[in-house]
């Protein structure tokens, strides 16, 4: 007897496309997931000037005249003539050239070719600004922290040399034989700022080592740091603004993880000119090569401008 349990029939569903798949469209979102990245604010913070050559120059008057007490019949000798120095900054350049299908260009529902350059131009300003911090000014932008640093005040240091101001232990804040309390370190290092440069001094340190010093607290058990209550406007650090820069160094044995001072003062950035694209169809067929450039230098304008807190004992 034949049996009368038939197999089942397979249906339509989408996950076959000859039944029913084929009708199924997927929906591309306007919106587009992207990794965040961290920029420096070095370009907010310094002073900027554009060229239109490869090097930037200014002078620099670091000398004095000579000057003496004489009585009025006294003879007046020649004194010494002050002489001036001068800054030279040069130009680098940083470039990027990907490519791109032409197919891909004439067919993708995005705009390929902007978003290519926008991802240039959000590289550069990563690269920039990791330069202005740690670049070593041989093909890149010399950094504020490259430069070299004294215990001497402006007085007895030499100009070109950053002033640091040591925690006193190596590695951290404090030790408990230490009688330095890290509240205490950071206002000696306000301090050793003329009061020229205190008018428009910020701090600049990363958010790691930002994480340790708003928990500090002066003699009186006040917290020496205040978050802000307008939106849009920094925290504040024994009263001056808090700017945070990831391209700074976490606290670590010699680390020089914050600064204080009048960035525009201390670090100029020269730009040759804004980015430039060469978009090359010819060469690499059938890529279309987007050649994309830009020209910046940057280096120490004023070195008693800015302090720097080391993390040793001297």
């Amino acid at each position: 007897m034949a049996s009368l349990i038939q197999a089942p029939q397979a249906g339509m569903s989408t996950d076959s496309d000859p039944d029913g798949g084929y009708a199924v469209y997927p929906v591309l979102g306007s919106n587009m997931n992207r990794r965040v990245h961290e920029i420096s604010p070095m370009r907010q913070l310094a002073r900027i000037v554009a060229v239109s050559s490869d090097t930037y120059e200014e002078l620099n008057d670091l000398d004095e005249v000579g000057a003496g007490w004489v009585n009025e019949r006294e003879s007046r000798p020649d004194t010494t003539t002050p002489k001036f120095g001068k800054l030279s900054v040069p130009v680098h350049e940083v470039y990027a050239m990907p490519k791109v299908t032409q197919k891909l260009l004439d067919d993708a529902v995005l705009d390929i070719a902007s978003w290519v350059v926008e991802k240039c131009a959000e590289r550069f300003a990563r690269k920039e600004g990791s330069a202005f911090i740690n670049g070593d000014g041989v093909s890149s932008p010399r950094g504020l922290l490259t430069y070299s640093t004294a215990a001497e005040d402006d007085e007895t240091r030499d100009w070109g040399v950053i002033e640091h101001v040591p925690t006193g232990v190596s590695a951290g804040w404090k030790t408990p034989s230490s009688s330095v309390s890290p509240a205490d370190c950071l206002i000696d290092v306000t301090y050793t700022l003329k009061a020229m440069y205190r008018q428009k001094a910020s701090w600049l340190m990363n958010r790691k080592t930002a994480s340790v010093v708003r928990k500090f607290k002066d003699a009186d058990g006040a917290f020496i740091w205040s978050t802000s209550l307008v939106e849009g406007q920094p925290d504040r650090l024994l009263g001056f603004p808090v700017v945070l820069d990831e391209e700074m160094p976490d606290i670590d044995a010699g680390s020089l993880s914050i600064a204080f001072g009048d960035f525009h003062a201390a670090y100029v950035i020269v730009d040759r000119h804004g980015l430039r694209l060469l978009r090359d169809p010819f060469t690499d067929k059938p890529n279309v090569r987007f050649y994309t450039y830009k020209r910046v230098g940057g280096g120490l304008a004023n070195s008693e401008a800015v302090k720097l807190v080391r993390f040793s004992s001297s």
